[in-house]
């Protein structure tokens, strides 16, 4: 009797056959799936105000060098040409701009 369950071999179609066995196993459940995205939804809501404020950093942070190169330029042409050099803001670059305005450019003359 103990010889029996012994020579019982499993085939991949047989009906008494698990599941796990011949791999039938596939995807995701619908829990692990609502685990993912409720921790893929956290992470955005933290993430995301961060990396606003680094680009609102280096939008300061390139306006700054801008503006810094532009002094550095003046200067440098003033003491070429040994005269006196103003800076203003321009939006097309002849006309002077006196309100602020995000695509105005800084100028020397």
């Amino acid at each position: 009797m103990g010889n029996e369950a012994c020579n019982k071999t499993l085939t991949p179609f047989s009906n008494k056959t698990p599941v796990a066995i011949i791999g039938r196993h596939r995807g995701f459940t619908l829990l692990e799936l609502i685990v993912v995205v409720a921790i893929t939804a956290i992470m955005v809501t933290i993430g995301i105000p961060s990396f606003l404020d680094n680009i609102r950093n280096n939008r300061l942070t390139t306006q700054a060098n801008t503006f810094v190169g532009v002094l550095n330029l003046a200067r440098s042409e003033a003491i070429k040409h040994g005269v006196r050099v103003t800076l203003r803001r321009s939006t097309n670059g002849s006309s002077c701009n006196t309100e602020s305005a995000k695509d105005s450019q800084w100028e020397s003359g």
